[in-house]
């Protein structure tokens, strides 16, 4: 209890003392002397000058802070002024930099190109010579089949040549035996013949002789007819030869002008080639000339800049 009594006290004591202090402030002169707190004019006095000191070393204080203020900011332009000047050479040299580099990507970029443009030339080139090996080889294909066409053909009409050859010693070898079969049956008639003219002999008289002499007559006039006849398929024999040789006369005149045709074509054939190589060579030098002019071009241009 007493503790508290205590502590209630000092709360009421500070109170009040606080009230009085706070009045004391707000005091006037008047009021003051009354209490018996006001200056003395010694003590005004002082204060006045002190308060003049005081405000001459404001003033003083104010005027330093402004002239280090001024300092400072001369100092700042003058940093500034630095930087600004740093800055620009700064990006001048950016400026140059960035300059160099677009030069260097633009001989990288040119580079570039030449080395496409080589590139695609070469392909071109390998191209061109793969087809022109293509070609080389259907044409040398074509040439060994032709060849090969004409030694079949050739083949051909030399079977049918010695085919017709060996028709034709067929043929002599039959009439041959078919003269000599005549020759053997008239002869072995006249022998026939004979025997009978000696057994009429035998038998004799002029009758027979007079039908030796018909059967002399017409032998002979046989033997005419045979000969006719013999002359005649001689006659035909001339004839069939001489229609053969014809016509072998006509084959290799047939074959001669398909021989004829054959080189021609083969002449068109490399007419063909030597006008596409031409060509070939003609495009060639074009795109070389295209592309130095270009390259001329392009080098007047890079002087001028």
């Amino acid at each position: 209890m007493e503790s508290l009594c205590l502590a209630s006290l000092l709360q009421t004591y500070e109170l009040l003392s606080q009230h009085f202090f706070d009045r004391l402030l707000f005091l006037t002169p008047t009021q003051g002397t009354d209490l018996g707190l006001a200056p003395t004019p010694k003590e005004e006095e002082e204060e006045e000058e002190e308060k003049e000191e005081e405000e001459e070393e404001e003033e003083r204080e104010e005027e330093e802070e402004e002239e280090e203020e001024e300092e400072e900011e001369e100092e700042e332009e003058e940093e500034e002024e630095e930087e600004e000047e740093e800055e620009e050479e700064e990006e001048e040299e950016e400026e140059e930099e960035e300059k160099k580099k677009k030069k260097k990507k633009k001989k990288k970029k040119k580079k570039k190109k030449k080395k496409k443009k080589k590139k695609k030339k070469k392909k071109k080139k390998k191209k061109k010579k793969k087809k022109k090996k293509k070609k080389k080889k259907k044409k040398k294909k074509k040439k060994k089949m032709k060849m090969m066409m004409k030694m079949m053909m050739k083949k051909k009409k030399k079977k049918k040549k010695k085919k017709k050859k060996k028709k034709k010693k067929k043929k002599k070898k039959k009439k041959k035996k078919k003269k000599k079969k005549k020759k053997i049956e008239e002869e072995e008639e006249d022998e026939e013949e004979e025997e009978e003219e000696e057994e009429e002999r035998e038998g004799g008289g002029e009758e027979e002789e007079e039908e030796e002499e018909e059967e002399e007559e017409e032998e002979e006039e046989e033997e005419e007819e045979e000969e006719e006849e013999e002359e005649e398929e001689e006659d035909e024999d001339e004839e069939e030869e001489e229609e053969e040789e014809e016509e072998e006369e006509e084959e290799e005149e047939e074959e001669e002008e398909e021989e004829e045709e054959e080189d021609e074509e083969e002449e068109e054939d490399e007419e063909e080639e030597e006008e596409e190589e031409e060509e070939e060579e003609e495009e060639e030098e074009e795109e070389e000339s295209t592309s130095s002019s270009k390259l001329q071009q392009y080098q007047h241009g890079s002087c001028q800049t």
